[in-house]
């Protein structure tokens, strides 16, 4: 009998282990955003439009998985209010909200705040953006029109980001001074060097003719 029990046990407790393991098997923790207002979402963004969802693409789930893998989303761009953004953009999220992936539901309008560069998490193609759940994106229909302080002036898809120059320019130089030619300086001096040798050489001719004169009368 004490046999039988032990045996028992010794059956039960690896079936206690797998069911722990199947219920801590999900995400550690949920996705925790601080509270932060939508200007300053919109000045720690790199970039913000608003459009419409057509396309997501989740990473396969024929392996190990994660809740942070990426997903791509594909939007149809209406209106850029910061940044560079194509009238077809490309969003990297992680997939699921878990992992602080964006939360969207249906197609949109969306709000969309995105960054440009790898952040250690995300890693975006060339023309990809960044984006995450804490980072400010919504529903237009469920907050009203976007309300971005500074970058409240909206553009179409391509045109030269809202308060700045595109990507690669130059900021131009300073403008002239009215009457500044940039010639000006080395003609001046040329013409006061030809007024000096002039004189010059009247004052050495007419000191010839004194002292010829001088010689003659004496």
């Amino acid at each position: 009998m004490k046999i039988r029990r032990l045996f028992g046990a010794v059956l039960t407790v690896p079936v206690m282990i797998s069911g722990l393991l199947l219920v801590t098997a999900g995400p550690a923790a949920a996705c925790s955003c601080a509270v932060a207002s939508e200007p300053e979402h919109a000045a720690n963004a790199d970039a913000i439009f608003v459009g419409t969802l057509v396309d997501r693409v989740d990473p396969p789930q024929d392996r190990m998985w994660s809740s942070a893998d990426p997903a791509v989303l594909t939007f149809d761009v209406s209106a850029v209010y910061k940044g560079t953004v194509r009238a077809r953009q490309q969003v990297v999220t992680p997939m699921s909200g878990a992992s602080c992936g964006l939360e969207l539901n249906g197609t949109g309008p969306f709000l969309v705040f995105g960054r440009e560069a790898a952040d250690g998490m995300m890693t975006p193609e060339p023309g990809q953006l960044v984006s995450y759940l804490c980072g400010g994106s919504r529903a237009i229909a469920g907050g009203g029109e976007p309300q971005l302080g500074a970058f409240s002036a909206p553009q179409p898809p391509g045109a030269q980001p809202p308060g700045g120059q595109p990507h690669g320019a130059q900021p131009p130089g300073p403008a002239p001074s009215p009457g500044d030619t940039g010639a000006s300086l080395p003609v001046a001096g040329l013409a006061l060097g030809g007024v000096v040798l002039v004189a010059a050489a009247g004052a050495a001719v007419l000191a010839i003719r004194t002292r010829r004169r001088r010689l003659l009368a004496g």
